[in-house]
């Protein structure tokens, strides 16, 4: 019985596994890019561990798809993540492809990722005073998330020098179009100027309430992940890859750094 058991167990995980696959399959990058900013539950859904279910209907905003799930932001209820079955999702997703089979699908102006740090960042250039402008903002195709607390002080500044090391020898064409953010889930406005002036970085950052609340809002940070901790994403909000801590950090944009194109 207990061989039974464990070979439909299997089964079952193989079968989910398979959808995923079909599911990833059919949202490649360039489709996630394509899917709205929100979208609606089209049933009632209960998140786990509530005891109220989100009625359909409900309006969340897409954050990014992830192993095949929609990782949905809903206003005054949370971060879940919920099958594309549970949402209008699929409705787009079908009108992009028979877009596609028709060569009928315009390109995305405004990257989801823009969506989120448009007009929320703030540069170098200005010592993290003012917000860089909208426009340029989405013309952005590569994205770095750095996540540490300036109450960890040595450590952060750590962080933000190995990031800022990278950042400042890139080519000028490849640093116009990438945001490499700075994100304090502490959100302490005087901590945060008092790391650019102890360092004066030209990577970006966000205003102390902005850091805190976004850190949040996006949901990057697992409950068990240590800062620093560095995000890589796709302009359509997918994480290409983690780095948690300063070796981990520094091995990856020091990979990163022998890829890139001789100036």
């Amino acid at each position: 019985m207990f061989k039974f058991v464990s070979i439909l167990g299997c089964f079952l995980v193989l079968i989910k596994l398979s959808l995923f696959a079909e599911i990833d399959k059919l949202l490649s990058l360039e489709d996630e890019a394509l899917l709205p900013f929100h979208a609606e539950l089209v049933t009632d859904f209960l998140p786990e561990g509530a005891h109220e279910k989100i009625p359909s209907g409900f309006r969340f905003t897409i954050l990014r798809m992830e192993n095949g799930l929609v990782v949905a932001d809903f206003s005054r209820r949370g971060i879940f993540k919920i099958p594309i079955t549970l949402t209008n999702i699929e409705v787009a997703l079908k009108l992009i492809k028979e877009e596609k089979a028709k060569g009928n699908v315009n390109r995305v102006e405004v990257p989801r990722m823009a969506m989120f740090l448009a007009n929320r960042i703030i540069s170098g250039e200005t010592g993290w005073n003012y917000p860089i402008r909208s426009d340029t903002v989405n013309k952005m195709n590569r994205w770095y998330l750095l996540y540490s607390s300036s109450t960890n002080l040595e450590t952060t500044e750590a962080a933000i020098e190995i990031a800022d090391n990278y950042y400042k020898v890139l080519p000028s064409e490849i640093r116009s179009k990438m945001a490499f953010v700075y994100m304090d889930p502490s959100g302490n406005k005087k901590a945060i100027q008092g790391l650019y002036k102890s360092l004066e970085p030209t990577i970006q950052s966000m205003p102390g309430y902005l850091s805190s609340g976004y850190s949040k809002a996006l949901g990057h940070i697992e409950s068990q992940e240590e800062l620093p901790l560095l995000i890589e994403l796709a302009s359509s909000g997918r994480i290409l890859s983690k780095h948690s801590g300063l070796d981990a950090i520094r091995t990856h944009l020091s990979d990163s750094a022998r890829e890139l194109p001789e100036k």
